[in-house]
């Protein structure tokens, strides 16, 4: 088990029920991260543009075809990790970053690059290991301000087996980082600070202060966010950010001011705008 906040358990009760096997950690993440737009079309995975990312008679490590995954309650973009594909959402062009797993190189080949993931601000590690064991190949960096937190990332990295994949670094977020990353991904402090006293108990008696108050306008992480995260990403690498509710227009504004261009804006499951997806 990953060690988490109550808060994750209450999150993890409204999304699924409470059911393990529809709506595990990892599943959880993969919504965050991946519903990209992905859709089943004749018991195929295809995307926005009907190309076949997963074909129908292609089958998962459980052993079931994409119609029955999605049938038993995962999500088109669910199927597409479990059947062992990157979706293109997180894969480039030619010369652009991606999470593709590196090729394999022969006698005189070009040896391609690891790709870097970093998890800014990444309090328990849960955003951290669940990319550390959906992409093998990677190297993942994670940074948090809070030395116990860093404890409790570490702590969660040895017991899901990839402690040596992971570099927890103690910092503000970006600050100090200088490698060319593939995918940025933050889930930031949003909350303005005027709403604090007024957040659920589950929220405000369990999570630190610290990983809550976004500042007055409940942006201040998320403009540090912008500001450094070009200053991070490879070309054509990827920025994934949760935001907090009524701020998507804000946010749209401070990207426009921002060279990252936005993929989309990306809703809940309560069709809420919550997460922002850009690209350097």
């Amino acid at each position: 088990m990953i060690e988490r906040p109550a808060v994750f358990d209450v999150e993890r009760r409204q999304m699924g029920g409470g059911d393990p096997q529809r709506m595990d950690f990892r599943s959880i993440v993969r919504r965050r991260l991946f519903a990209l737009g992905y859709s089943l079309s004749d018991g195929a995975i295809v995307d926005d543009a009907g190309t076949v990312i997963v074909d129908a008679g292609d089958t998962s490590n459980s052993g079931q075809t994409p119609a029955e995954l999605v049938a038993a309650g995962y999500s088109a973009a669910d199927v597409a990790q479990l059947a062992g594909s990157i979706a293109p959402n997180v894969s480039g062009a030619s010369g652009a970053a991606s999470l593709s797993k590196p090729a394999p190189g022969g006698a005189g080949a070009a040896v391609e690059p690891v790709p870097i993931i970093v998890d800014a601000g990444t309090g328990s590690g849960c955003l951290a290991v669940c990319l550390a064991r959906e992409f093998p190949w990677s190297r993942v960096i994670a940074t948090d301000l809070s030395a116990p937190a860093l404890e409790v990332a570490a702590r969660n990295a040895h017991r899901h087996g990839v402690a040596g994949r992971i570099e927890f670094v103690r910092t503000s977020l970006l600050d100090g980082v200088a490698c060319p990353a593939t995918l940025i991904v933050s889930n930031p402090p949003y909350v303005p600070a005027g709403d604090l006293p007024a957040l659920p108990p589950e929220v405000r008696e369990w999570e630190p202060t610290e990983a809550l108050d976004g500042g007055a306008d409940g942006l201040d992480l998320v403009r540090a966010l912008l500001e450094s995260a070009p200053l991070v990403l490879a070309p054509g690498g990827w920025l994934i950010m949760e935001f907090g509710y009524g701020q998507e227009d804000d946010v749209r504004a401070l990207l426009r001011r921002s060279p990252l261009h936005l993929v989309g804006i990306r809703k809940d499951l309560q069709q809420i705008p919550r997460t922002l997806v850009a690209r350097s």
